[in-house]
């Protein structure tokens, strides 16, 4: 007669149970258990850290720091105008969308005169080609001829929109 495996001699009892699984591993905790700031600033000239990789010979990587002090004293102010800010608008403050007024999107897109429109205006005005002329009110439906802004009362026409590419 065949025993199987786990009984002793020719018993029909339960088989035998060995010790307990194993413990699945301990998860660690995303955040940290005692999370600390950043030093205090002790410099006011302090600007920042400048950071340079090379890689050597030997396929290793150098990290060089340079910590950067501001140059002009607290007496002088920026400079101002186009010329001082090349970055655009971006950096005069935070993008307001022409057509719904929000400053937040996942994508700025520029009308072709350079008018910042968030994502979901910028798909819309590309695709319908229309927009208030007075407002930049972007309608959110594809709308009749003739129809008035809802934002100031101006018509919205449809040539008013990007050139068609033929």
């Amino acid at each position: 007669m065949l025993t199987p495996t786990g009984q002793r001699g020719g018993s029909l009892g339960p088989p035998e149970i060995s010790a307990a699984p194993p413990a699945p591993p301990r998860r660690r905790p995303r955040k940290q258990s005692n999370p600390h700031q950043g030093a205090e600033k002790v410099d006011p000239r302090f600007a920042g850290v400048t950071l340079r990789f090379q890689i050597k010979p030997d396929s290793s990587l150098q990290i060089i720091h340079s910590y950067s002090l501001a140059s002009r004293s607290r007496s002088q102010a920026p400079p101002t105008g186009p010329e001082a800010n090349p970055g655009g608008s971006e950096a005069l403050g935070p993008r307001r969308c022409a057509s719904c007024r929000t400053q937040r999107t996942p994508l700025w897109r520029d009308a072709e005169d350079g008018t910042p429109l968030c994502n979901a205006c910028g798909i819309r005005y590309k695709k319908y080609g229309t927009r208030c002329s007075s407002c930049w009110l972007v309608p959110r439906k594809n709308v009749q001829p003739k129809k008035l802004c809802g934002r100031c009362g101006m018509f919205l026409g449809p040539n008013q929109g990007p050139p068609q590419e033929g």
